[in-house]
């Protein structure tokens, strides 16, 4: 979940919250991608409830440095930003994929 979804439904779950699922679903989508690029959940437990782009970014960094591109990093840690502004959508991402992996080649 999203952190703004997250934090809304946490702090009062009866209001009509205005978000952008497609942005929401990329977060989600960059959690999975680390899950699965970790195999470990701790990187998970770690940003949970962070709302500090840097901290998020340190706990990325440092869970994937290790044994992946710089670029796949820097994807992952695109889609887990905080703010939903911030973050792409799913059109956006696939231009992020197709201009640094395909490109790239």
């Amino acid at each position: 979940m999203s952190p703004v979804l997250f934090k809304a439904l946490h702090d009062c779950p009866e209001i009509d919250l205005e978000y952008n699922a497609y942005k929401s679903d990329v977060f989600s989508l960059g959690l999975c991608m680390l899950l699965s690029s970790t195999l470990g959940f701790q990187a998970l437990y770690d940003i949970r409830e962070l709302y500090d782009n840097n901290k998020v970014k340190r706990i990325v960094e440092s869970s994937l440095t290790a044994r992946y591109s710089k670029e796949y990093i820097k994807l992952i840690v695109s889609m887990l930003q905080i703010k939903e502004k911030n973050r792409p959508d799913f059109i956006e991402l696939e231009t992020i994929i197709q201009n640094n992996y395909y490109n790239s080649k």
